[in-house]
């Protein structure tokens, strides 16, 4: 069995994830700003596109553009009920056939090869906001971006196999270029503070952790790394697992989880 990951997109422009195995392929959000980039983008994976999972309403994770392309692709689209309403208010229009949406519940369920965990997240006030933790046979993956405190996910990341997780801003940078928004986004030394916590309690580590949704403006991926490697040396622990940064405007290298 084959298992990978790769970032489409990652900012506050767009955010787009690819999960594959062997028979199964889902997305993490796609929110593409424009039909004619969406299908540039989705070029090639189309055919083979299982579902997609709306963590949350917001334009850059689900809007108009991609909910048309992919109803020409037919693909079904999974949120939460919660999110559901909040995708069907801001992003279908009257006029045109609505989209294939499906919604969920809190509970597990089952996309081809993948077991999906929903796991609240707290984000914007009256924003319904998940992450997954998503298990392939062994193997478990954790997506997660777009919160500002890591305690509702914290657990979930022992023993990952793989992590996605926000690395949204640097303090300083904030404090420097305020932005309100940001206070809603995961800064960079929480994000290497609950990766540290969770690699000490776990009993083996990840294979890969994928830092994402980096501020365009309020960091970068030196600040954003520095962080990450600041917080395990003062829990005198070794990254002893592949990390790396998704850009914000390209693809990633695909991740071999497996």
């Amino acid at each position: 069995m084959s298992l990978t990951f790769q970032s489409l997109r990652s900012s506050s422009r767009g955010n787009c994830l690819l999960l594959k195995s062997s028979r199964t392929a889902v997305l993490i959000d796609c929110g593409i700003k424009t039909q004619r980039e969406c299908h540039a983008l989705l070029d090639g994976h189309a055919s083979r596109l299982d579902a997609v999972l709306v963590s949350h309403a917001h334009g850059d994770h689900v809007c108009y553009s991609s909910l048309r392309v992919l109803e020409r692709y037919g693909t079904p689209v999974h949120c939460h009920q919660d999110v559901l309403r909040h995708v069907s208010r801001k992003h279908v229009r009257d006029r045109d056939s609505p989209p294939q949406l499906n919604a969920f519940q809190s509970a597990v369920f089952s996309i081809g090869d993948f077991e999906v965990l929903p796991v609240a997240l707290p984000h914007e006030p009256h924003c319904p906001t998940f992450g997954f933790v998503i298990r392939c046979g062994d193997l478990k993956i954790v997506v997660c971006t777009d919160f500002h405190d890591p305690g509702a996910i914290g657990d979930h990341l022992i023993d990952a196999d793989f992590i996605f997780i926000e690395a949204n801003h640097d303090t300083e940078l904030l404090r420097l270029f305020p932005n309100y928004a940001s206070h809603y986004h995961l800064n960079n030394r929480k994000t290497g503070k609950v990766l540290a916590q969770a690699r000490r309690n776990s009993c083996r580590p990840p294979k890969g952790v994928m830092l994402g949704h980096l501020s365009e403006q309020r960091n970068n991926e030196s600040l954003a790394l520095d962080s990450v490697r600041d917080a395990f040396a003062a829990e005198k622990l070794t990254i002893d697992f592949k990390l790396d940064v998704a850009p914000r405007y390209a693809v990633s290298n695909e991740f071999h989880i497996v």
